[in-house]
């Protein structure tokens, strides 16, 4: 038998057979052996010839059998042939087939505005990139997947499909034509499914995955501040409409006092209050006043002598400050609408006089007396609290000299009552100062030394509180100006709450805090569900990662910041606190003069961005969601008012995929929710995992969750809202996180389910068919379309994993009223689940065309909104572990900030 034959031509080292080896000859030592036991393909022949050559070690054979030698020199003739083609100097061409790819590979190209082009060389790994870039979840790989098909002529066709998250119309692309190679085929697929990906708006123009720097403006970088207009002054306007001589206004103002007479004044403006406004005032922390200001009525009087009213009335507190010789107030303040009565009021109380000549004409009557001042310390004004004449029998007794004893009170240096005064030291409540006043006992008065305003102490009780009430008044006209800017092109029904709108531009407003904190954590709530659905309706093509990462950019600090800095909103935020001891009279000259000058000021993104909450927050609970979206769309241009009119008009299904599957598919899902869809294919979607490609016409369920999660918040909201109990808004969020959690809203979905009969026919031992009846659980989560064996596996095996962990959450939750935020933590690993619960929420809201309240009623049949309640009636602590230190240090801080700032103010 032959054992050993080398070829002439050294193409092959070495060929040996299995009898060679069996009788023991050695083989040299050599790093490529074929062996020789199938037909041999020319190609891979080649290729381990060649891996021999560049090792530049031996290249041996072993064959089964004498008859495989013919083959190998078969394989060895083909080879040569095909080298010597190679080597011809004439042959200049490929073949047919080839060439025409070749030239049609080169030519298959894609190109931009910009410059960027795409061939097919560098399609695939493009490809590759952009799905790595799409969001990552269990259980689901993003990586294309290519399938070739061969025909008969070896020309093969490529089809690629891409994952289950993008759109029904972008899962999958074929190949132009048939390729010679591959290869070609598959970078042919890849470069139609990228060129589709584009026209979707999915990529940019320099060919890479969308991102936020593409959709948002290049200048809307996050910074910890920023640079807004100086805060409005309320009275420029006010001081320009006085020099121009326009229409007069009257209002009413009474100063509500307990057990004492009202204070009656009447303020003129050169502008109108739309409303009435009512101003707490607070002297001590147990006695309130009240000053209601009425609205606007025309009117036409004698201007100078209002003025020199006002000036009479604010001089009797302000006279040691204010410039004595400028009367043109912006605010005018007199004591009746007739110029004839306020000329004899200005006759009968102008001046001063020296309390012996006032005593003996209107005998102690404490209401008609002014201010009393000592002779030595004029700009020290004292208020008479009790004052009587008594007979003096001492020795050094005169006739024709009044003994007078009275009690009487430094006037209070307190200019600020718009919150209760700050206790600086613990002092029984006896010894604290009266607001008004300075404690003293009843005394003998020498009556040459003091001096008495002829106008009573009322109206310097009215001047006294007129610093609160004009600035009051101010930020009641600044909101005037923002809802007039907001609401005059409005469609939906006017703004009314304007106590709301000044609430939510003061955020400096200590009493109101509670209520501002309130507005943002609603309007937060608003916004973030407006922007989502604004999204998800409008970028119809966008993944669920596209529409989270930029509803997440726009409703953080820094874009709501920025939105508001960018539509011109910053000039109306209030951030500088008032301060009543520095307050002075406006003169229309001075308010002219310095309205002139443009400044700017450093806010903080956080500050800017809860006023923008609370602007929204106080929209809704003005008139609804209709009134909050025109407020956010003036601070957003981008979002649209008519979001909702595409559910309406068929503009959002166009985007549906138009083949809608059968109902019979869905049934019992229906009537598991007590829900019949219009488009079952929306049914679909919401069971449909990210895991399944290419099988049902469908997106994944991922972005109803986008839009399902804001309408769980907006249904939690609002039946907070509509809770006639006042709670914080600590509280709120403390609620509300409770019952939309993912772990929360896992447990929901393991626990929900019905019991369904079924009827079977079975055949007893004796032949006889019979009709048997059973029951079985139909839960929410048998529902979840998967491809993936291992969520399958898991999902099957979830009722005998969880069950005692249920029954414990559940007695936690009913019985012992305590929220099981650890026992909730086994729940973690199964955001499928609460996923699940957000697309059907977001699918039934889209396919009842907006209508919350269906999602209301499949919310109380899931128990979040009972669960709700129960925490609310017993008070059930459903704060995180984590939270409360945190918390309550941060509480202490702006304690501490809100007792400086009363300090600081009351004086």
């Amino acid at each position: 038998m032959e054992t050993l034959e080398k070829f002439q031509d050294g193409l092959i080292d070495l060929i040996i057979t299995t009898d060679a080896l069996e009788e023991g000859i050695d083989i040299p030592a050599c790093n490529t052996v074929l062996n020789f036991n199938c037909p041999l393909n020319l190609k891979s022949f080649i290729q381990r010839r060649g891996r021999a050559r560049r090792q530049q070690s031996k290249f041996i054979i072993i064959l089964q059998d004498g008859e495989d030698l013919n083959d190998v020199k078969s394989v060895q003739r083909l080879e040569s042939e095909l080298l010597r083609k190679l080597q011809d100097e004439e042959r200049t061409v490929l073949p047919d087939d080839l060439k025409n790819d070749e030239q049609l590979r080169d030519s298959l190209t894609f190109s931009t505005s910009t410059g960027a082009q795409m061939t097919m060389g560098n399609a695939i790994s493009h490809l590759y990139r952009f799905c790595s870039e799409l969001p990552a979840q269990p259980y689901v790989s993003n990586k294309p997947v290519f399938n070739c098909e061969m025909d008969g002529c070896s020309q093969v066709q490529a089809i690629v499909r891409l994952p289950s998250n993008l759109d029904p119309s972008l899962h999958t692309f074929n190949s132009l034509k048939k390729w010679a190679r591959k290869r070609w085929a598959k970078e042919d697929a890849a470069l139609q499914a990228y060129k589709a990906l584009y026209h979707a708006g999915l990529v940019n123009d320099y060919l890479l995955p969308l991102r936020l720097s593409d959709i948002l403006e290049k200048d809307l970088l996050p910074r910890s501040h920023y640079l807004i207009p100086e805060q409005l002054d309320p009275w420029h306007d006010v001081a320009l409409l006085w020099s121009g001589g326009r229409e007069l206004f009257c209002h009413e103002l009474h100063i509500v006092r307990p057990q004492k007479e009202d204070i009656k004044l009447f303020m003129i403006l050169s502008v109108p209050l739309r409303t009435e406004v009512r101003i707490q005032l607070f002297l001590d922390s147990d006695t309130e006043h009240t000053a209601v200001v009425s609205s606007a009525r025309a009117i036409t009087t004698d201007i100078s002598i209002c003025q020199q009213a006002t000036h009479l009335i604010l001089q009797s507190v302000y006279g040691g400050h204010e410039d004595q010789t400028s009367i043109d107030y912006v605010h005018i303040l007199v004591p009746d609408r007739d110029p004839v009565a306020i000329s004899g009021f200005l006759e009968s109380h102008s001046g001063r006089t020296s309390l012996a000549a006032w005593f003996p004409t209107r005998r102690a009557r404490p209401g008609s007396l002014g201010l009393m001042r000592h002779v030595t310390k004029a700009c020290r004004p004292l208020l008479v609290e009790e004052l009587k004449e008594f007979e003096d029998e001492g020795p050094h007794s005169n006739d024709a000299s009044l003994a007078i004893r009275g009690k009487i009170h430094p006037l209070t240096r307190r200019r600020n009552f718009l919150h209760k005064p700050a206790l600086v030291t613990a002092t029984p409540i006896e010894k604290r100062q009266s607001p008004l006043v300075v404690e003293q006992k009843l005394g003998e008065l020498a009556v040459e030394d003091y001096l008495v305003d002829r106008l009573p102490s009322v109206y310097a009780e009215a001047a006294v509180l007129a610093p609160s009430i004009i600035h009051k008044i101010g930020v009641y006209l600044i909101a005037e100006k923002l809802k007039d800017r907001m609401f005059s092109n409005a469609q939906a029904a006017p703004f009314e709450r304007m106590d709301l709108l000044s609430i939510a531009i003061n955020p400096t407003d200590i009493v109101h805090r509670s209520e501002f904190r309130s507005m943002a954590f609603i309007g937060d709530t608003i916004a973030k569900f407006l922007i989502t659905r604004q999204l998800f309706l409008h970028h119809t093509l966008w993944h669920e990662g596209l529409l989270t990462s930029s509803k997440n950019s726009i409703v953080s600090d820094a874009g709501l910041a920025a939105a508001v800095c960018h539509s011109g909103f910053g000039h109306y935020l209030m951030t500088t606190r008032f301060n009543g001891k520095r307050w002075r009279p406006a003169f229309v000259s001075t308010t002219l003069s310095n309205g002139s000058r443009t400044r700017q000021r450093h806010v903080g993104a956080a500050t800017v961005a809860d006023m923008a909450k609370a602007l929204v927050g106080a929209a809704f609970l003005d008139n609804g969601l209709d009134q909050a979206v025109i407020c956010i769309a003036a601070m957003i241009p981008k979002i649209k008012i008519w979001t909702t009119g595409s559910l309406h008009d068929g503009t959002y299904s166009k985007s549906r995929p138009p083949k809608a599957l059968g109902a019979t598919t869905i049934v019992d899902l229906e009537d598991l929710l007590a829900y019949t869809f219009s488009d079952k294919s929306l049914a679909i979607e919401s069971m449909t995992h990210a895991s399944c490609v290419g099988l049902y016409g469908t997106t994944s369920y991922r972005r109803l969750s986008f839009l399902g999660a804001a309408v769980i918040d907006l249904v939690v909201v609002t039946y907070l809202h509509r809770h006639n109990r006042w709670m914080s808004s600590k509280r709120l969020q403390s609620l509300k996180s409770a019952v939309t959690n993912n772990m929360y809203l896992a447990f929901v979905c393991l626990t929900f389910y019905r019991e369904k009969e079924q009827d079977t026919i079975e055949v007893d031992s004796k032949g006889i068919p019979g009709v048997i009846r059973s029951s079985h659980r139909v839960a929410l989560y048998n529902f979840i379309r998967s491809q993936s064996d291992t969520l399958s596996a898991k999902l099957s095996g979830l009722t005998k994993s969880f069950t005692s962990h249920l029954h414990i959450v559940k007695g936690d939750l009913w019985e012992k009223r305590v929220y099981p935020w650890a026992h909730l933590s086994v729940f973690r690993d199964l955001k499928v689940l609460s996923d699940i619960v957000q697309s059907v929420f977001g699918a039934i809201y889209v396919d009842s065309f907006a209508n919350l309240q269906e999602c209301e009623a499949l919310a109380e049949k899931l128990g979040i909104l009972p669960l709700l309640e129960h925490f609310i009636a017993h008070d059930v602590a459903t704060d995180h572990p984590k939270g409360p230190p945190a918390t309550q240090a941060q509480n202490s801080r702006q304690n501490r900030q809100e007792g400086k700032a009363a300090s600081a103010d009351q004086v």
